[in-house]
């Protein structure tokens, strides 16, 4: 969810992100983030994702947790040991630990930068994870590598951690319930390049909001996205969000064209490889 902030100025507004629960960050402009789903984490929840171009460098996992956990020291400390126990003999280190503060809000937090090999691995994982809580409530940020350094993921991380704010101190952007034809659950499917079939799920939301999956049929190899969808001029556009797939099984969506036939069908233009992309309405 995307909201708007107007703190900076009175003619300028800022974009912040609705991370997890009641929980709100603004994005320095000199950082390239989405909020999404990825196959690196998880096919349902999304997350903070950090980008180099098309390159995934590192994502970040927002979780609010149960009531009743607001020391951030104390909390951070049982996390510790709990990654002790999974990991190899001698192996777990902090590498760095401190404190955040964040500016205009009454939540503060702290960091803690640790690597660890797991039992039964060879290879040294890393993380960066941040606490954050005010006198009602408190979250966890759990930062991932995937080709930036946990040092450079941390200066970047503390920037944006600075930033959390309660959802109520900002305004609604894109939040609102749209009215449309074409909102609900939509299916289809196309035989890739490599003649193998590809099942095609979309399912768009009154929030403007939407979800689309293809599936390497009778595997579990999918290509995930989400985006923002509108309608002008009698056709729906869909702006994908996510980067190219991992794998050339799968088509490369950006921003897409849909048109309805005498049928009730979506027919999209596919930019990329292939032809057009026919989808059928699901029944409730």
């Amino acid at each position: 969810m995307v909201y708007m902030t107007g703190e900076a100025s009175e003619d300028i507004e800022s974009i912040a992100i609705l991370v997890a629960e009641n929980l709100i960050v603004s994005i320095p402009d000199d950082l390239d983030f989405t909020h999404q789903i990825t196959d690196h984490f998880d096919t349902q929840e999304p997350v903070l994702a950090s980008w180099n171009g098309e390159e995934l460098e590192y994502f970040v996992a927002f979780q609010k947790l149960p009531p009743g956990w607001l020391d951030a020291k104390k909390w951070l400390n049982g996390y510790k040991r709990s990654m002790k126990v999974i990991s190899k003999f001698f192996s777990f280190k902090t590498i760095a630990e401190g404190f955040v503060h964040p500016e205009s809000s009454d939540y503060a937090g702290m960091y803690c930068e640790i690597e660890f090999i797991e039992r039964g691995d060879t290879d040294v994982s890393r993380q960066v994870v941040y606490f954050v809580a005010n006198k009602e409530s408190s979250y966890i940020a759990i930062a991932s590598p995937i080709q930036k350094s946990t040092e450079e993921i941390r200066i970047d991380m503390n920037r944006v951690i600075e930033t959390v704010s309660s959802a109520e101190n900002v305004v609604t952007f894109r939040s609102q319930q749209v009215s449309s034809g074409y909102t609900g659950i939509w299916h289809g499917e196309y035989l890739n390049s490599k003649s193998e079939p590809i099942d095609v799920l979309l399912l768009l939301e009154q929030d403007t909001t939407f979800k689309f999956r293809e599936n390497l049929v009778d595997t579990d190899i999918v290509s995930p996205y989400t985006g923002a969808w509108y309608e002008a001029s009698g056709k729906l556009f869909c702006t994908f969000m996510y980067a190219k797939p991992h794998t050339d099984r799968f088509r490369v969506y950006s921003d897409e064209e849909f048109s309805e036939n005498e049928n009730g069908q979506l027919i999209m233009r596919a930019s990329d490889r292939g032809t057009q992309l026919v989808l059928t309405r699901m029944e409730d």
